[in-house]
């Protein structure tokens, strides 16, 4: 075996240098990663939405009906992770569990807010 010294010196750093070289770019592969990864304010979003209605409703031989009803609707969402989101709605509310319309007109009486 007349191999050069040089040639015996590099074959059992080779494999050496490859793990290393795998290693390193693993490394680079996670701080990317890291680094495309969104911030909090960047997860976080905001919605809503506001109606306001002036309704007249007139049937022959009754008093009519008239009156100013709105809606608030607000939500706030958080991308927890790729697959999952949190999101916490409000609305305003009446007497009725089904519709958020609040009718205006009650003087200075308060208006119910509930969970959307």
């Amino acid at each position: 075996m007349n191999l050069p010294i040089n040639t015996l010196l590099k074959q059992p750093i080779k494999p050496l240098t490859e793990r290393l070289d795998k290693l390193e770019n693993h490394s680079k592969e996670r701080k990317q990663k890291k680094a495309g990864k969104k911030s909090l304010s960047d997860r976080i979003s905001f919605k809503a939405d506001f109606r306001d209605r002036y309704e007249i409703i007139d049937q022959e031989g009754k008093h009519g009906l008239e009156r100013n009803r709105v809606r608030l609707r607000a939500a706030l969402s958080i991308r927890v992770n790729q697959n999952t989101s949190f999101t916490s709605a409000k609305a305003t509310a009446g007497d009725d569990p089904v519709f958020t319309n609040q009718t205006l007109g009650d003087g200075f009486s308060t208006k119910d807010v509930r969970l959307d």
